[in-house]
């Protein structure tokens, strides 16, 4: 069954008679992990530093601008030279012209080099030229190395076996191989049709709401992934394609948007940076000193300034009933959040917001509060599309109920800048 399972995936993935599968563990972090060991530049870090190696002997590893953590900061620890390529502000894709430029640099040296990019950004779905990528690299004579957790593989007869010796992880295996069956039966044609059907239209109704912002390059195709901003209904905004929208205010906590959606509609979505730094501060339009003045804040114990967005994703399994009430879940929170400030508070060490019934509730009744909670409870049980609905209207009963603004404005730590502060408090 291991061999069949390890056979069928490699069917999937179009791997021919020369290439080796391998599974790693956990995710794209102990596959990188094991690519790392096999070039031999894996180290641990309380020996990195005493470790010395002639220029010429250490790797140079190219990563793009989109990476994950696990494709970063893993190569930042071995003894490997990492050159960060950053993002080409006019397409919003890795920039192609400062890669080469670099690759021809470091080619003068005679160094191996590997280049290690994502396949897709996991924040904004935008989807990277692999190979594109790959020619240019190999035309520099660096091996190429793509990230494809977001998106959907060194010398031994028998890689696999030496690899993959010992016990191998036999449920593991079975269960990629299924995973792999389901798509095949589903199909992927099917699979992308839907999915791109969610992301064209989620952005065709969401770009005009000048309450919303969408982060990314919007003109290259996306997988069904949309990361946001929301800036409070009454804060006029001006939003350009590529850019950073000219404020006159500040946008809600990404994590404030997700605990609402959460809290008032059972949507599980993702508030905070998405283990994308990098990619993040771009995005943010976060400059050196800004992110210097987070840092410092941080190290003080106030992991909550780090600024973020919201996360959302639509699966193809999805209804076009369950797809409707996130977008208008989120058209809500544009149009409503500003009002929830008041019944939140706000963790400055870990960033958490959370409902606190011993805020003041202004013309919004403790008993209100319980009561609409009770009728939430009771439509947990209903069945059917009409449960949306209803969600809608309650949320939009709490919202009516709270006032416009805050009376109180929220205590800020003294050692606190606030011109620092990227979001609405």
């Amino acid at each position: 069954m291991v061999e069949e399972a390890t056979e069928y995936v490699k069917t999937c993935l179009r791997a021919g008679p020369s290439d080796a599968l391998i599974f790693c563990g956990s995710g794209a972090t102990a596959a990188m992990k094991r690519l790392q060991e096999a070039m031999g530049i894996a180290v641990a870090g309380d020996l990195r530093e005493r470790i010395v190696l002639a220029e010429e002997e250490r790797w140079v590893v190219f990563v793009g601008p989109w990476e994950h953590h696990s494709n970063l900061l893993s190569w930042r620890q071995t003894t490997a030279e990492v050159v960060e390529i950053g993002v080409d502000r006019r397409s919003g894709m890795p920039d192609m012209e400062a890669l080469e430029a670099q690759l021809g640099c470091m080619k003068r040296t005679n160094r191996r080099m590997l280049g290690s990019f994502s396949a897709c950004s996991n924040v904004t779905g935008v989807i990277c030229d692999t190979r594109g990528l790959a020619r240019l690299l190999h035309q520099y004579g660096a091996f190429a190395c793509f990230d494809f957790a977001t998106r959907d593989t060194i010398y031994n007869d028998d890689i696999e076996e030496r690899e993959d010796a010992g016990t191998p992880p036999i449920i593991q295996k079975i269960r990629a191989a299924l995973a792999f069956r389901v798509k095949e039966l589903v199909g992927y044609d099917l699979i992308n049709l839907l999915e791109s059907f969610y992301i064209e239209s989620a952005m065709e109704r969401l770009l005009p709401n000048p309450a919303i912002h969408l982060l990314g390059n919007l003109e290259p195709k996306r997988l069904a992934i949309l990361s946001f901003l929301i800036f409070p209904s009454h804060v006029n905004t001006t939003t350009a394609a590529n850019s950073k929208p000219l404020l006159t205010g500040k946008p809600f906590s990404g994590r404030f948007v997700a605990k609402l959606l959460n809290d008032l509609f059972g949507i599980q979505a993702r508030g905070g940076c998405s283990c994308a730094g990098p990619y993040g501060h771009h995005l943010l339009a976060v400059d050196e000193s800004f992110s210097h003045g987070i840092r410092s804040h941080i190290q003080k114990g106030y992991m909550g300034m780090k600024p973020g967005w919201t996360r959302v994703s639509f699966a193809y399994y999805m209804t076009k009933f369950e797809f409707e009430f996130i977008l208008s879940a989120i058209e809500f929170i544009a149009a409503y959040g500003h009002r929830f400030l008041s019944v939140y508070a706000f963790d400055w060490a870990t960033g958490d917001w959370s409902y606190d019934m011993k805020l003041p509730m202004m013309d919004c009744s403790v008993g209100m509060i319980k009561k609409i909670a009770e009728e939430k409870d009771f439509l947990g049980r209903e069945k059917g599309t009409k449960i949306f609905a209803k969600y809608l209207k309650s949320a939009r009963k709490i919202a009516i109920s709270l006032p416009e603004k805050p009376l109180l404005p929220r205590r800020v730590p003294k050692n606190v800048d606030r011109n620092l502060i990227y979001f609405r408090i």
